[in-house]
C-alpha cells in the first residue's frame, strides 16, 4: 500500500523529537487531537532534518496511530498490579508468566510485548501521556474500585497531572524513585513505619 512504509530508526527519532516540540508550544487541541495542518508541517519538518527523505502527510499519520498504539498498551500495562516499568532494560516488566496471561485474556493486543525493550516510551509520554490518563486511564482509576486492577498510584497520578499538566508516567516515575529512597532510609534505620506509608 502506498500509505504505508518502513521507518528508519533516525527517521523515528526525528518524527518523536518533531512532536515533542509541537506538544510544548501546544499544537495538540483540547480533545488530544493534532490541530489542522500539523501532519503536512511535520513533512516539512522532516524533510528539513533528514535530506531526501520521501515521506506524505498520510506516512506521518499513520506513523503516529502506531506509535500511539504502542504506547498506550504498554502504558496500560504497567498501570496494572502486577506490572512495572524496568527503568534500566527500558521495559515494562511483569511479576509471572500466569499475572501476564490472566491480563492479556482481558486486554489482547498485539502492539506491545511485556520484557520487550520500548527506548522511546518515555518521549512518547511527553506526547501522548495525557491521552491516556484524560481518556481510558480516567475509566480505568474507576474500574480500579471494583475489580482491584490497578494500583494505588494510577489514580493519584491522575489527580496530579490534572493540577500540574506533567504526564502521569513522568510523576509515577517520581513516586517510584521517591519510595525506592524512602524504603532504602527505613532499611538503615532497621523500621519501616507502616502507618506513615498508609497516610501517604
Amino acid at each position: 500500500m502506498a500509505d504505508r512504509r518502513q521507518w528508519t530508526q533516525e527517521e523515528e527519532d526525528a518524527l518523536i523529537t518533531i512532536l515533542q516540540d509541537i506538544v510544548v508550544i501546544g499544537g495538540r487541541g483540547d480533545n488530544g487531537s493534532f490541530r489542522p495542518g500539523t501532519y503536512d508541517q511535520v513533512v516539512l519538518k522532516l524533510r528539513e532534518k533528514i535530506i531526501g527523505i520521501n515521506i506524505t502527510a498520510k506516512h506521518v499519520q499513520n506513523k503516529i496511530k502506531r506509535l500511539k498504539d504502542k504506547f498506550s498498551a504498554a502504558y496500560d500495562m504497567q498501570n496494572t498490579s502486577g506490572f512495572g516499568w524496568d527503568d534500566a532494560r527500558k521495559c515494562v516488566i511483569v511479576d509471572s508468566p500466569e499475572i501476564l496471561e490472566e491480563y492479556l485474556k482481558k486486554h489482547p493486543n498485539k502492539n506491545y510485548v511485556a520484557n520487550k525493550p520500548f527506548l522511546a516510551y518515555e518521549r512518547l509520554a511527553n506526547v501522548f501521556g495525557k491521552d491516556r490518563a484524560t481518556g481510558s486511564m480516567a475509566e480505568s482509576a474507576a474500574d480500579a474500585n471494583e475489580e482491584g486492577e490497578y494500583d494505588m498510584i494510577a489514580p493519584r497520578t491522575l489527580h496530579l497531572q490534572i493540577f500540574v499538566k506533567v504526564p502521569p508516567m513522568v510523576i509515577r516515575h517520581i513516586y517510584k524513585q521517591f519510595f525506592h529512597v524512602w524504603f532504602k532510609a527505613c532499611k538503615i534505620l532497621h523500621t519501616v513505619p507502616h502507618e506513615t506509608f498508609c497516610n501517604l
